[in-house]
C-alpha cells in the first residue's frame, strides 16, 4: 500500500482542488452578495437622511407662516419616491399639523436631534425643523425597505445559482481532468510499479492524443525495449560461464548470474540480498582494491565458498558501476580445471625436465665416451707424424687415421649439436674478429675442391661491409661452410659464388647479409619445404648417398640463435641460392684476435723460461699424447690421474699451466679447480678446463669453478697453441717449410689447375692416373717429385692432394687436363 499511495494522492489532490474551488466559489458569492446587501441598506438609509433634512427644510417656512394647505403639497411630492412609506410634521408643542401615509403613533421629540430607527420594515428617520437658528417642529420620516429586501433577495438568489453553477461546473471539469489526466496518470504509475516489481508484462491501458496519451505510448515503447534489452541481459547471464555478481555499498548481493548458482550449488534467487561474505573467503583482498566509477581491477585470485562449504579458487575482475557509487560488478572463473591444468602442465614440464636431464647426462657421457678416445686417436696420429724417421707409408696410414677420424667427428659433432640444439643447451659465444680474414680462409679451403671439379668460385665482398665486427664466429663459420659445402657436393658444372655484404644501421647494429649461389641440380618445391628439417635430403642428396640431413638444420638453428632468419629459392636444373641475415656489431680493429699462423709448432722462442705444464687426465692415452706433443716443442711437463693427485703435484711442483680434465674419479677437475682456487697462492697458476662433453653448461661450470680458459676434447693442435699462447704470452717457432708451403698453396690455388696440369707431357699425366688408381703411393711420390722439378708449386698444390688422399679430386683434375677428355 505504501507503493500506492502516492498514486492515489492524485486523485485526492483533484477532488480536494475542486472542493475547494466549490467551497471559495460559493464563499465568495455569498460574501458578494451579503456586501451588496449590506451596500443596499446603507444607500437606503443614506436616502432616508438626505430625503427628511430636505423636507424639514422645505416644511421649516411653511411652519412659521403655518401655511397647512402648501405644508400638504410639500408632502405629497414625497410621493415620487417609491420607497416612501409616510411623513409627519408635528408643531414645537408636539400638536400634529400635517401628515401622509400612515403614520406611527409614536411622538416625535421635537428636542432631540437627528435619529434614524430600524423598525423592522421600515427605516424612521426623525429630525427637527429649524429656520433662522429656531426649532420649529419635528418631522418623522417613514421610508419602506421592501424594495431593498427585495433587491437583497434576488441578490442573494443569483449568488446561490452562481454558487451551485460553478459548483457543477467544477465538479464537471474535476471529472474530465480525473477520467483524462488523473485517472490515466494513476493507470500509469500503477504499470511502471509493476515494472518496477518485475511484471515486464504488465499492461498499460492509456490512450489518447494528449501528453498523457504520448507520455503512455513513450513508456509503453521504453518497456518494451527495456524487456528486450533486459531479455538480451539475460541471455548473456544466462550464457555466461563464468560467475557475475553485482553487490552494493552494504556489501549485499543485488545480481548473480545462473553460472554464480550452477557454481557454488544454491538455488536460483536464495544468494540476491545476502552479504558477499556468504561466498568468498576472500574479500579482504577484494576490499584493498579502491575503485572508482569506471575503474576496474583483474587478475586478482581469492576463493569462493560452494554451499557445501568448497572452497573453489576463482580469478575475479572488479568494476565500478557508473552513475552508482560503490557498487561493484564481480566477475569470477573458476580455476579448478586451469589448476588442474597448471598440476599437469607442471607434472609433465618436471618429466620432460627430468628427460632433458636425462637427454643430457646421455649425450654427455656419449660425448665424453666418444670424444675420449677420439682424442687419443687423434692426437697420438698427429704426435705421430711429427717423427721424422716416420716412413712414407706409415705417414699414409696415419694421414688415413686423421682423415677418418677427423670425419668420423665432424658427423658426431653433427649429431651432438642437433641433440644439443634440440635440448636448448646452445648458447651464443660472441667475438671480435677479422670478417675479411675468415672469408679469405674460407675460399682457400674451397677453391681446391671448386677447382677440381672445374667450377668457378668466386667470394664477393661489398665494398661497405665493414672488416672488424662482433658476432659468434664459429657458428658463423659453420653455417658458411655447411652452404659452401652443399654448393660444391651438387654441382657439377658452371660456378658457386659467395656474396657478403652488410646494412648499415643505428647504435653500432648492422645486419649482415649472405648468400650462397650455386648452378647445381637444385631442388623442387616439393622438397624445399621439408629441406630444413633434420635428417631430410633432397633427391639429389640421396643420390649421392653421402651426409647425415643435419647441416642444413643445425644451419638454421645457428642462424636463428644470432637472431637471425635463413631461406632460399631453387629451380631444378638451373641452381639454388641460399641466403642468411643475422645481426653483428662493428668491432675496433685492435678488439680481434691475433689469428695463428696455419703452421706447425715446432719450438719455443730463446730467450723465454721453460714453462712448467701438469696434465691431469684419467685416461693415460690422453694424458700420453699431450704431453708428448708439449715436450716435442720444449714444455717440462708432469702428469696426473684425478684432481686429488692434481692438487698434490701443484703444491710441491708448482706448474704454470694445468690442463685440467673435468670428468675423473676420485676427484673431478671442477673439485680439484675450486680447492686450488681456494689456497692463498691458487691464483697463481693457469688452468684450462679439457672435457670431451658436448654441453655447453660444461663451460659455464668449469668458468664458475676457476678455470681460465676452455677446451673441447679431441682439441686441434693450433687450438691448444693458441690458448697456451694467449694466458702465459709464449712466442713460438714454426716450421719455415710448412709456412712456405701453405702460402705457395694459396697461391696456387687461386689458379685453374686443370690449365697449369695441361702444360705437363701427356705422358707424364697419364703415369701419374695410372699410379692414383693402383693406389701406388710410392709411384705418385716419384711422378710428383718429376712434377716438381718443372712447377715446384704446382707439385706441393698435388702432393697435398695425395697426401690427403684426396684420389678423386686428383682424378677429375688429370681426366680435364688431358687431351683425350675431350673426345
Amino acid at each position: 500500500m505504501s507503493v500506492r499511495s502516492p498514486f492515489r494522492s492524485i486523485r485526492t489532490k483533484f477532488l480536494t482542488v475542486g472542493l475547494a474551488a466549490v467551497l471559495l466559489s460559493g464563499s465568495v458569492s455569498l460574501f458578494l452578495a451579503a456586501e451588496e446587501h449590506q451596500r443596499f441598506a446603507q444607500q437606503l438609509r443614506s436616502n432616508a437622511i438626505n430625503i427628511a433634512k430636505q423636507t424639514a427644510f422645505v416644511v421649516a417656512p411653511l411652519i412659521a407662516f403655518d401655511s397647512r394647505d402648501e405644508m400638504k403639497k410639500a408632502l405629497e411630492l414625497l410621493r415620487t419616491n417609491s420607497d416612501f412609506a409616510y411623513a409627519k410634521v408635528t408643531a414645537k408643542s408636539g400638536a400634529p399639523i400635517a401628515s401622509l401615509g400612515d403614520t406611527p403613533s409614536a411622538p416625535c421629540e421635537v428636542n432631540g436631534g437627528l435619529q434614524v430607527v430600524d423598525r423592522g420594515r421600515f427605516i424612521q428617520v426623525t429630525t427637527p425643523i429649524m429656520d433662522g437658528g429656531e426649532t420649529w417642529g419635528c418631522l418623522q420620516l417613514g421610508i419602506s425597505e421592501e424594495r431593498t429586501e427585495r433587491d437583497a433577495s434576488r441578490l442573494w438568489a443569483i449568488a446561490l445559482s452562481s454558487a451551485v453553477l460553478i459548483m457543477l461546473v467544477t465538479l464537471i471539469s474535476g471529472a474530465y481532468l480525473a477520467r483524462s489526466i488523473a485517472y490515466p496518470v494513476t493507470h500509469l504509475a500503477e504499470a511502471v510499479s509493476r515494472v518496477e516489481r518485475g511484471d515486464w508484462d504488465a499492461q498499460i491501458d492509456v490512450h489518447g492524443r494528449d501528453e498523457v496519451g504520448t507520455l503512455a505510448r513513450s513508456f509503453r515503447s521504453m518497456v518494451q525495449e527495456l524487456h528486450g534489452s533486459k531479455t538480451y541481459v539475460d541471455d548473456i547471464l544466462h550464457s555466461m560461464a563464468d560467475s557475475l555478481l553485482v553487490v552494493d555499498s552494504q556489501r549485499k548481493i543485488q545480481t548473480a548470474n545462473p553460472a554464480t548458482y550452477s557454481l557454488l550449488g544454491y538455488e536460483n534467487g536464495k544468494l540476491l540480498g545476502e552479504l558477499i561474505e556468504r561466498i568468498t573467503s576472500g574479500l579482504r583482498r577484494l576490499d584493498t582494491v579502491k575503485l572508482s566509477p569506471g575503474e576496474s581491477a583483474s587478475g586478482i585470485e581469492t576463493e569462493y565458498i560452494t554451499r557445501d562449504g568448497e572452497r573453489i579458487p576463482v580469478l575475479a575482475s572488479l568494476a565500478g558501476m557508473r552513475g552508482r557509487d560503490d557498487t561493484v560488478i564481480c566477475m569470477a572463473q573458476d580455476l579448478r580445471e586451469r589448476k588442474r591444468t597448471e598440476l599437469e602442465l607442471l607434472r609433465a614440464k618436471e618429466a620432460a625436465d627430468a628427460a632433458n636431464r636425462a637427454k643430457s647426462a646421455f649425450l654427455a657421457n656419449m660425448s665424453h665416451e666418444i670424444r675420449t678416445p677420439m682424442n687419443a686417436v687423434l692426437g697420438y696420429s698427429q704426435l705421430m707424424l711429427r717423427d721424422p724417421g716416420l716412413g712414407a707409408g706409415a705417414k699414409e696410414n696415419l694421414n688415413i687415421i686423421n682423415r677418418s677420424g677427423g670425419h668420423l667427428l665432424a658427423l658426431i659433432n653433427d649429431i651432438l649439436d642437433m641433440s644439443k640444439i634440440e635440448a636448448g643447451q646452445v648458447a651464443l659465444n660472441p667475438v671480435a674478429f677479422d670478417l675479411s680474414e675468415l672469408l679469405k680462409d674460407l675460399e682457400v679451403m674451397f677453391r681446391l675442391r671448386t677447382d677440381s671439379k672445374g667450377l668457378q668460385f668466386e667470394v664477393v665482398v661489398d665494398p661497405d661491409c665493414e672488416r672488424y665486427i662482433e658476432s659468434d664466429k664459429g657458428k658463423m663459420r659453420q653455417v658458411l661452410v655447411n652452404l659452401l659445402g652443399n654448393a660444391v657436393k651438387f654441382t657439377e658444372r658452371g660456378s658457386i659464388t659467395l656474396r657478403v655484404s652488410m646494412d648499415r644501421r643505428e647504435k653500432g647494429q648492422h645486419q649482415l647479409l649472405a648468400e650462397v649461389e650455386d648452378t647445381g641440380a637444385g631442388i623442387s618445391s616439393e622438397e624445399q619445404k621439408d629441406l630444413f628439417r633434420p635428417f631430410a635430403q633432397s633427391q639429389s642428396g640421396r643420390d649421392l648417398q653421402g651426409g647425415t640431413g643435419l647441416g642444413l638444420a643445425i644451419s638454421r638453428e645457428f642462424v636463428r640463435l644470432m637472431g637471425g632468419e635463413i631461406s632460399m629459392t631453387s629451380e631444378v636444373g638451373k641452381g639454388s641460392i641460399f641466403r642468411f641475415e643475422i645481426p653483428v656489431r662493428l668491432s675496433d680493429v685492435g678488439a680481434a684476435p691475433e689469428q695463428m699462423p696455419n703452421c706447425a709448432v715446432t719450438g719455443l722462442q730463446p730467450g723465454q723460461d721453460t714453462p712448467r705444464v701438469l696434465v691431469v687426465d684419467d685416461e693415460p692415452h690422453n694424458r700420453g699424447w699431450l704431453t708428448g706433443l708439449l715436450k716435442i716443442v720444449g714444455f717440462e711437463v708432469r702428469e696426473a690421474e684425478n684432481g686429488a693427485a692434481a692438487i698434490q703435484l701443484w703444491q710441491d711442483w708448482k706448474p704454470s699451466l694445468i690442463l685440467m680434465d673435468m670428468r675423473m674419479p676420485v676427484m673431478t677437475g671442477f673439485e680439484a679447480t675450486r680447492r686450488i682456487r681456494a689456497h692463498p697462492d691458487g691464483h697463481e697458476p693457469v688452468i684450462i678446463a679439457l672435457t670431451a662433453s658436448a654441453l655447453e653448461g660444461e663451460r659455464g661450470m668449469a668458468t664458475d669453478s676457476g678455470a681460465n680458459d676452455f677446451l673441447s676434447k679431441p682439441c686441434p693442435e693450433s687450438e691448444l697453441w693458441k690458448k697456451i699462447r694467449e694466458h702465459l704470452g709464449l712466442s713460438y717457432r714454426y716450421a719455415d717449410e710448412q709456412i712456405s708451403q701453405n702460402m705457395d698453396s694459396s697461391v696456387a690455388a687461386a689458379a685453374p689447375l686443370p690449365a697449369t696440369l695441361r702444360e705437363l707431357p701427356e705422358e707424364l699425366i697419364a703415369q701419374l692416373a695410372r699410379a692414383i688408381r693402383n693406389g701406388q703411393k710410392d709411384r705418385m711420390d716419384e711422378l710428383l717429385a718429376v712434377i716438381g722439378e718443372r712447377d715446384p708449386r704446382l707439385a706441393r698444390v698435388l702432393k697435398g692432394l695425395a697426401d690427403g688422399y684426396e684420389y678423386d679430386t686428383l682424378t677429375r683434375l688429370l681426366d680435364e687436363a688431358r687431351p683425350c677428355s675431350k673426345s
